[in-house]
């Protein structure tokens, strides 16, 4: 009897164990905290959120059941040691992406390289050691309390602050009807962007797939253009509304601002009847006008987000393959099962809305109507080669698929007689990182910044990105090619390459100039320079905090791009506009 009361004892004191308390914070560490950052991050690519954000909090229960359970037939030190290597590591994971940030906002390539560096997993591995012997060490008591008080905390305030961020975001982006098609313009505008598209490599797509400078007859190439901001989410608003973002503005505040005063209320006040292709709503930007499609299915699955949260609690040197391919452990264990493809389909489900438009564009308005179509191609994951079909491929065989539709968009028009009477944009949103050593004709990489290398060392210091000067130049410098309507330049001329600088911010007044007096707007207007605080992006209230704080203490520096496209740091100017 005396054996029997000390195994129950014992089996009692195990299932009470405080250890179970620190291994249910790793588990919400890595279940709860990295999911929901993730989701958040990226709801409006996602097709059930709330969805899957209850899956990952079952996900949890389940473990913590399953690690509870397991523990009652395990020694007790036994238990102790998985419960410290598992928060340890959990721990050590957050430390680290702050240090060495991995950059996982938007669905895109980011700094994975500085996790995935020597320095930044030995840095781990130091922070994972010294957690394990601290936890250890402290007594049981004290981990027992802590770790379930630290446990609750993360599950309520991720709860509290990501299920009515989902509410709100879905009753922003209810679309409302553009006013009936009474415009009396005889022309058209299409403005096409292509994500990514680093605009200095367009001539050599151009000769790369045989197109003479015929196949863009009319159309001038800004080659010196530049964005005002590092991402999408930005630049959208931006160069809708002509406005910058400035602090200490909320960004959400500047959205609205950007919604109610825009390009698009500027044309249905003209009378154009405005519609937009795209695979999500960006925002709200795109939710007053007409045709909206909201098109997200097999954009993000449930598989991708399951590889991005992998990406997050997995070792750093397993980290970088996934972002570039966009595809892990998630997405080819779906495409077993389902036999579809899966992961980071958005490419391919832009390309496939991008051939179902030009099938459509025929029995579109032939006058006073505006498209605005957003490409992904460039941007990544690298899936399709130059002719639109799956399988592992570069930033280069996309660029050159990107061109392409270029191309097809191009001849739709010419065959329905709209090309010479419409204004046509076709650009990006922002360039690239225009990863290798690319150079055109043996000519240098025109993305390489023209200052001295200790500017350049400055720059990469206090980049969020952590990229170096020269890669800061090429995140910049996006695709800008415009040709006018009929009686403003020659539609039948041959392709221009202007040089000199432009910028993104003021494509609004352009659009509305060429719409008031198409013969008196025929260039884009010159730019004497171009503001840019890098890295301010539209994150979560404590990011924006952040940033804020950094901005202040000079951490980051406005960098200004003059007449000459040299960079200047500007470190002791305040932060506006």
């Amino acid at each position: 009897m005396d054996h029997l009361a000390m195994q129950a004892e014992a089996v009692t004191k195990r299932r009470f164990s405080p250890y179970l308390s620190l291994a249910a914070l790793g588990l919400a560490i890595l279940l709860i905290t990295f999911p929901f950052e993730i989701i958040r991050a990226n709801a409006a690519e996602i097709q059930a959120p709330g969805t899957y954000l209850i899956y990952f909090l079952l996900s949890f229960v389940l473990l913590t059941a399953l690690f509870t359970g397991v523990s009652l037939f395990l020694p007790a030190r036994v238990v102790k040691l998985l419960a410290i290597v598992l928060a340890s590591y959990a721990i050590s994971i957050i430390i680290a992406d702050y240090f060495f940030p991995l950059d996982i906002g938007p669905l895109e390539t980011g700094s994975e390289q500085a996790t995935a560096s020597l320095q930044g997993q030995l840095w781990q591995l130091a922070i994972f050691a010294v957690g394990a012997g601290l936890l250890y060490i402290i007594p049981e008591h004290l981990i027992g309390s802590a770790a379930a008080v630290f446990t609750a905390v993360l599950v309520a305030s991720n709860a509290l602050t990501t299920f009515p961020a989902l509410q709100d975001r879905e009753s922003s982006i209810a679309a409302t009807a553009a006013p009936a098609n009474t415009s009396s313009h005889g022309f058209n505008i299409y403005q096409l962007i292509f994500d990514s598209y680093y605009g200095p490599w367009f001539e050599f797509a151009r000769h790369e797939l045989g197109m003479d400078e015929g196949t863009f007859a009319g159309f001038t190439h800004y080659i010196d253009a530049k964005s005002n901001y590092w991402n999408t989410d930005s630049s959208f608003p931006s160069f809708l509304s002509g406005t910058t973002y400035a602090l200490p503005m909320k960004v959400s505040a500047w959205e609205k601002q950007a919604r109610r005063d825009s390009l698009i209320t500027d044309l249905n006040t003209y009378g154009y009847r405005t519609s937009a292709y795209a695979l999500y709503s960006r925002g709200g930007l795109l939710t007053n006008v007409a045709d909206f499609r909201n098109e997200i299915s097999g954009s993000a699955d449930f598989p991708l987000v399951v590889d991005f949260v992998l990406l997050r609690t997995a070792p750093p040197i397993a980290r970088p393959a996934m972002m570039r391919k966009g595809r892990g452990a998630g997405s080819i264990l779906a495409e077993l099962i389902f036999d579809r493809p899966s992961g980071d389909m958005r490419v391919y489900e832009s390309y496939r809305q991008f051939v179902d438009y030009l099938a459509e564009e025929p029995r579109r308005p032939a006058t006073g109507n505006y498209t605005l179509f957003h490409s992904y191609p460039p941007h990544p994951p690298y899936i399709l080669d130059r002719h639109g079909n799956l399988e592992n491929s570069t930033y280069e065989e996309q660029l050159l698929l990107a061109t392409s539709m270029m191309k097809q968009f191009i001849e739709v028009l010419k065959e329905t007689g709209r090309y010479d009477n419409s204004l046509i944009i076709l650009m990006s949103d922002h360039g690239d990182t225009a990863p290798g050593s690319f150079s055109y004709r043996d000519q240098p990489m025109r993305y390489f910044i023209k200052m001295s290398t200790a500017k350049a060392s400055e720059i990469a210091a206090v980049d969020l990105r952590r990229m170096n000067g020269r890669l800061l130049e090429a995140r910049y410098s996006p695709l800008m090619l415009i040709k006018p309507p009929a009686g403003c330049g020659d539609p039948h001329g041959p392709l221009r390459v202007k040089e000199g600088l432009v910028q993104l911010k003021d494509l609004r007044r352009f659009i509305n100039a060429i719409v008031k007096d198409p013969k008196a707007a025929c260039e884009y207007p010159a730019a004497s320079s171009v503001l840019i605080s890098h890295g301010l992006v539209p994150l979560s209230e404590d990011g924006k905090r952040k940033q804020v704080d950094e901005l202040r203490n000079r951490r980051i520096s406005q960098y200004l791009i003059d007449e000459h496209l040299e960079w200047h740091i500007l470190e002791d100017t305040e932060f506006e506009y």
